[in-house]
């Protein structure tokens, strides 16, 4: 066998050789690190979609809101007119 034709078993045994277990205890850490990268991850996704359900909720009260307020100034405005035209109708017309 020539050195082009090495075998990962070869390759894994050679890499043991000169590292011994750092390699190991790097492989852990890199896993570790993974697993906390997926929490992560997932804990991101949660928040996210917690937050897009907040932002929603505030979005209809605040329309709600808006819409309550529209309401509410037609019928200032309704009532102002109305008190106006009561208050024209009532002067003579022509006298100061």
């Amino acid at each position: 066998m020539d050195v082009t034709q090495t075998s990962p078993n070869n390759i894994d045994q050679i890499r043991h050789l000169i590292f011994g277990e750092q390699i190991q205890d790097y492989d852990r850490r890199f896993q570790e690190l993974l697993k906390k990268i997926d929490q992560l991850h997932q804990a991101l996704q949660e928040f996210r979609e917690e937050t897009e359900q907040k932002l929603k909720e505030s979005e209809h009260r605040f329309d709600k809101r808006l819409s309550d307020l529209q309401k509410t100034l037609q019928k200032e405005m309704d009532a102002q007119v109305k008190t106006i035209r009561e208050e024209f109708d009532r002067r003579p017309f022509g006298t100061d």
